[in-house]
């Protein structure tokens, strides 16, 4: 048995509190635990040192201890603390450097005394430093042993699944961490899903297959395993027969294990997870247990906390608070949302914390120009509009195609554009709608200002300047569709202040600034900070009484914001207004972000249909990293953000290069299949990984380089 367990058991003989075990719970006021909480963990704090340096217990050690600095961050997150907002940057900056301080060139931390392995000291590490917005001071490179799809199924079967809750810690901190990491491809994580859905045993819904069950061996494995199911969005093939299980194996006091231990925490998990996968399968058996081990957990706290327990033991216990308030939120009452240690993507950005490879930013970017490549190839193999097409489905998807060669150098795709211009004769879009017809004359301005060929913009300008009714040339308001103002225009109006540069012609923008903020005017919602798709949807609701902003109508807002701001000049009047849209919109999209890194194709009602989306993430993704590198977005807040939201589009990328979970063409939020794509899916897609490309290489040419130096703890 391990320390950790020993002492939970100790402390719950202590408190001697027998808990309630029927009728209702009486509400919980999770503020009154978080005062207690804060107040225990200030005893632990070393005398003298900064917040971050922690002992085990109270003065329990001589020495300050990795788990305790650790555990304290995500403590504080999980009881809904933002520390990169909360702390000072000299004391963040300096609980980093303690965290670091305990790293090995190897990439490994330690020594640590909770008897875990060097794969879960790696995952309690990536988890502090994503809370705190730190880098881990190396690369890690038992990553290596399994980075390929060659090497998964070697390194799995090294396993010890008779013990399958020490095993799964090496998966959690390794395999697991590794999933969330800019190294990691889409066909890695293939692999692996396939390895543990085939070892899956079917009878019972735990690993592995042929190998005996034994409590608690078979909750705690499978605990630290579903995390990866959850966060790249791959459902778990058994929730039922989980379900049955943990309710089987609770006790009539409402205890799994032991109040305190690590097993009430994965139980309670477990059921939260579940009953998300099967929403209808014995709800009020699930609600039950939940206030069984609630009363108990309740009634027990005092007892709990007064014996002093370790740190890593405390963390435990907040983290099921926080899944009892998920389960029962109307009984467990805070002004803030608490989370859990193993659905919080907070505690997962490994993208955003790991150390630059050894050999420079090439490595750090390693895997992205290659999936650009991919994805591009796909789609030019898999067209979906005509040869001849030159229209915004396709004109988006050449925006991406733009904006790969820009951060790639790839010659190639600056061959696809030029031929793509040359077959159309540079010519603007066919379409009624006079802004739609802008979005092929993006390429080729863009095209124009690299190479200075007039050709390339003269049909756009002659449009421009010609009077028809859907010209600026012939009416007033000519970006219509339908007749009707719509938010999808917006795309269009970068290549007005392309044209402005390339002609040197302020025409352009005064013709932009006009129809920019005309639609505007009628169709964002201030009280929101997004946009209506057009005036049929103001003042509507969906059957859950909540507004309706379409995801990608949004996307088509904000990245074309970004693209404006590329090229409109500083000193132009309108720029500090549309900086503010573009960080009110921002804002607004980022606390709409699902907890899988993707977006849902209603932004104020993820329920309505509650499915991913890629078109839209793949906007919100580009448009978040182009405003960190261009320094319009705060990079504590809003990486976090960026990076969940590639490593969900980099897994939504099939194995030969499609990118799934596009909505159709539309004008709303609409029901989608997980197989669907399109040009314009691709299109959002390539702009994401191309400014993602150019985020990480800055952040690894940033990096400090490492230092030795001494430490005065641990030995060491």
């Amino acid at each position: 048995m391990k320390s950790s367990m020993r002492f939970a058991l100790i402390v719950i003989a202590a408190a001697g509190v027998a808990p309630r075990l029927a009728g209702q719970t009486a509400t919980v006021a999770l503020d009154r635990i978080r005062t207690e909480t804060l107040a225990y963990v200030a005893t632990t704090l070393v005398p003298g040192r900064q917040p971050g340096v922690y002992y085990d217990t109270p003065g329990g050690n001589l020495t300050p201890s990795l788990y305790a600095s650790c555990d304290v961050a995500l403590i504080r997150a999980v009881m809904g603390e933002d520390l990169q907002r909360t702390l000072a940057p000299a004391q963040r900056e300096g609980w980093i450097a303690h965290v670091n301080s305990f790293a090995r060139p190897d990439g490994t931390y330690g020594p640590n005394r909770m008897g875990h392995t060097v794969e879960h000291a790696n995952g309690m590490v990536i988890g502090a430093l994503g809370v705190l917005g730190g880098r881990q001071q190396y690369p890690v490179q038992f990553y290596d042993t399994f980075d390929t799809p060659e090497k998964v199924s070697a390194w799995l079967e090294g396993v010890d699944w008779k013990k399958q809750w020490q095993g799964s810690h090496r998966f959690w901190g390794g395999m697991h961490c590794f999933s969330m990491s800019r190294r990691c491809t889409p066909a890695w994580r293939d692999t692996v899903f396939k390895w543990l859905d085939a070892n899956l045993d079917a009878d019972n819904g735990w690993w592995r297959t042929g190998v005996p069950q034994v409590w608690p061996q078979w909750l705690g494995g499978g605990a630290h395993i579903w995390p990866i199911y959850q966060h790249h969005n791959r459902r778990f093939p058994y929730p039922e027969r989980v379900i049955d299980h943990i309710l089987a194996n609770q006790k009539p006091n409402g205890e799994w294990l032991a109040y305190g231990s690590y097993m009430e925490l994965d139980a309670l998990y477990g059921l939260v997870y579940m009953s998300s996968l099967a929403p209808d399968y014995r709800n009020a058996d699930i609600l039950q247990a939940a206030r069984r081990h609630g009363n108990g957990l309740t009634g027990r706290w005092p007892g709990f906390i007064g014996a002093k327990p370790p740190l890593h033991v405390l963390l435990g216990a907040v983290g099921a608070f926080g899944l009892l308030q998920q389960l029962l939120p109307e009984t467990y009452l805070a002004d803030t949302r608490w989370s859990d240690i193993f659905s919080d993507t907070r505690f997962y950005q490994t993208a955003a914390v790991e150390a630059p490879a050894a050999d420079g930013p090439s490595s750090q970017t390693m895997g992205i120009p290659d999936l650009l490549r991919r994805v591009n190839e796909w789609q030019t193999a898999h067209p979906v509009m005509k040869a001849d097409d030159r229209n915004w489905e396709r004109g988006t998807w050449y925006t991406g195609v733009m904006a790969a060669w820009k951060a790639t150098g790839d010659e190639r795709y600056l061959r696809q554009a030029l031929a793509w211009g040359s077959r159309h004769q540079w010519q603007v879009g066919t379409e009624p709608a006079g802004a739609n017809r802008l979005f092929c004359a993006e390429t080729w301005t863009g095209l124009y200002l690299a190479k200075k060929d007039q050709t390339m913009i003269d049909p756009s300008i002659r449009w421009l300047n010609t009077p028809e009714k859907n010209s600026p040339a012939g009416a007033k308001v000519w970006y219509l569709e339908g007749g009707i103002r719509y938010a999808d225009s917006l795309f269009g109006a970068p290549t007005l202040a392309m044209l402005a540069k390339a002609t040197g012609d302020r025409k352009y923008l005064d013709t932009m600034h006009t129809f920019f903020w005309d639609v505007h005017g009628e169709l964002f919602d201030p009280t929101s900070g997004l946009f209506y798709r057009d005036k049929r949807f103001i003042g509507k609701t969906t059957q859950n009484g909540r507004k309706i902003h379409w995801s990608r109508g949004n996307g088509w807002v904000i990245s074309g914001i970004a693209r404006i701001l590329e090229h409109l000049p500083e000193d132009d009047p309108a720029r500090p207004r549309y900086v503010e849209l573009f960080q009110s919109m921002a804002a607004a999209i980022a606390r709409a972000q699902g907890s899988d890194g993707l977006w849902r194709p209603n932004l104020s009602d993820p329920d309505d249909v509650p499915l991913p989306e890629t078109s839209g993430t793949g906007f919100f993704c580009y448009a978040i990293a182009w405003g960190i590198n261009h320094g319009l977005l705060d990079r504590g807040i809003y990486l976090p953000v960026a990076n969940r939201a590639w490593s969900a589009l980099a897994n939504a990328v099939s194995p030969d290069g499609k990118v799934r979970w596009g909505q159709p063409v539309g004008d709303s939020p609409a029901a989608l299949k997980s197989e669907q794509t399109h040009e314009y899916v691709t299109g959002a897609f390539m702009m994401a990984g191309s400014e993602m490309l150019q985020l990480v290489r800055a952040a690894a040419q940033a990096a400090p380089a490492w230092n030795p130096r001494s430490r005065d703890h641990d030995g060491l």
